[in-house]
C-alpha cells in the first residue's frame, strides 16, 4: 500500500514572469489576509507593498506575511525580506548547491551521528539488505534522493501479501532512499497525530566558524489530516523561546490566521514545553560544526520516545541550506536582521 505525502507549493519570486504575475500574487495574498477588502483598502495595501519592495526588498508575500501594513519603519527594516535573504544566504552559504545537504544519502552518511533511524539507498542496495529492512520496518518512507520541499515522498506499508522480491526489483538502481518511519513523542503527536511534527532550528556560525548559535526555533505542525507539517500543505508554525524551549507565540498558518489551540485537536500550542529541549539545542549546535561550508542551516528535528528505555530520541531529519525566512519570522512576528548581524560579527 502506498500513501503519497503531498506538499502544495505557493508562488515565490522565482515563479514570477511578468507584471501580470505580480498582480496575481498580490491579489492572492490580499485575498488570504483580507478576504473582505474594499477597493480603497486594496489600493492602500498595494501602494504599501510597492514602497516596501523598494525600501526593504520585501516581496509581495513578505509584505502580508510579516504584517508590514501594521508595523513602523524600524520594525519593517529588521525583517530579513526576500531581497535581504537572497543576499545573506549567498554570502553565508555561497552560490553553489551543497550536495551533502540536498542529497539524502550523502546527508545521512555525513550526519550519521544525528540520524537515528534505519535507512537504505536503493541505487546499490542488495536484495538481502532490502528484505531485512522491510522485515524490520513494516512501514517506511520513500524519498527521492535529491528532491526538495517534500516532493515525491511516499509512505509505504508492508503486509503479508507484499512480494518483497518484486518490490526490490522495482526499486533497485533508482536514486531513492527508504527510511524508517519516525514517530513523534506523545507531546508532539497529540497536537496532530496524522503528521510528523518537527522543529525547525536555525543555526549560524560566527565569523571564525568556531561557534554555532541558535538564531530561531519553530514548532511545525500538520493540520487537516495532512501527513506533512509544511506550511504549503496547510501546516501551522509557532515560535519557540530559545532559552526555555517553551512555545512563546500563537501558531500561524500561511493565511496569517493565528491559533492558541490546534484547530483539529484543540490541544494547547501556546505555552507548550518542548520535550528534551536541551538535547535539541546541543545536537543542532554540534551538527552545525560538522559542515562549515554552509554556516547558516535550518535543521528539521524530530523528537520520539523509547518506551523500553524511557528516554527521548532526538534526531535530525534534514538540513536546509536555503531555508525560508517566512517560516522562522512569521510565527514570532519579529525580524532577525539585528540578531543575525550580531552573531555574524563575532
Amino acid at each position: 500500500m502506498t500513501k503519497k505525502i503531498v506538499n502544495s507549493g505557493k508562488l515565490v519570486p522565482g515563479n514570477v514572469k511578468n507584471a501580470r504575475d505580480v498582480v496575481g500574487e498580490f491579489n492572492y495574498y490580499c485575498g488570504l489576509f483580507f478576504p473582505q477588502c474594499s477597493f480603497s483598502k486594496k489600493m492602500h495595501l498595494a501602494c504599501g507593498a510597492i514602497k516596501e519592495y523598494f525600501v526593504n526588498g520585501a516581496w509581495v508575500n513578505n509584505y502580508f506575511q510579516y504584517g508590514f501594513y501594521g508595523k513602523n519603519p524600524e520594525e519593517r527594516a529588521n525583517f530579513m525580506t526576500w531581497r535581504k535573504a537572497v543576499k545573506f544566504i549567498k554570502k553565508m552559504n555561497g552560490t553553489e548547491a551543497h550536495p551533502v545537504l540536498r542529497e539524502k544519502q550523502l546527508f545521512n552518511e555525513a550526519f550519521s551521528k544525528f540520524v537515528k533511524r534505519d535507512w537504505i539507498f536503493m541505487k546499490n542496495a542488495s536484495e538481502a539488505d532490502f528484505i531485512k529492512f522491510c522485515t524490520k520496518h513494516k512501514t517506511f518512507i520513500e524519498k527521492p534522493n535529491d528532491e526538495q520541499l517534500g516532493a515525491g515522498i511516499f509512505k509505504r506499508l508492508i503486509n503479508e501479501n507484499t512480494d518483497l522480491t518484486k518490490m526490490y526489483h522495482e526499486y533497485y538502481g533508482k536514486s531513492i532512499v527508504l527510511e524508517e518511519n519516525v514517530l513523534n513523542c506523545d507531546t508532539l503527536s497529540e497536537l496532530h497525530p496524522d503528521s510528523l511534527n518537527t522543529l525547525r532550528v536555525s543555526t549560524l556560525l560566527n565569523k571564525s566558524k568556531t561557534k554555532a548559535t541558535l538564531v530561531a526555533a519553530t514548532l511545525k505542525m500538520g493540520a487537516g489530516g495532512n501527513a506533512v507539517d509544511n506550511a504549503g500543505a496547510g501546516g501551522l508554525s509557532a515560535a519557540i523561546n530559545l532559552d526555555t524551549g517553551i512555545v512563546s507565540h500563537k501558531a500561524i498558518n500561511y493565511k496569517g490566521k493565528r491559533y492558541e489551540f490546534h484547530p483539529d485537536t484543540n490541544k494547547a500550542i501556546t505555552g507548550l514545553a518542548i520535550p528534551a529541549w536541551q538535547m535539541v539545542v546541543d545536537m543542532c549546535k554540534e551538527a552545525a560544526l560538522v559542515y562549515k561550508d554552509a554556516p547558516f542551516i535550518g535543521w528539521d528535528v524530530a523528537i520520539s520516545y523509547n518506551n523500553d528505555t524511557e528516554e527521548y530520541i532526538v534526531q535530525i531529519i534534514e538540513g536546509n541550506e536555503n531555508q525560508a525566512f517566512p517560516l522562522i519570522q512569521m510565527s514570532s512576528g519579529e525580524g532577525l536582521v539585528k540578531k543575525i548581524n550580531e552573531i555574524n560579527s563575532i
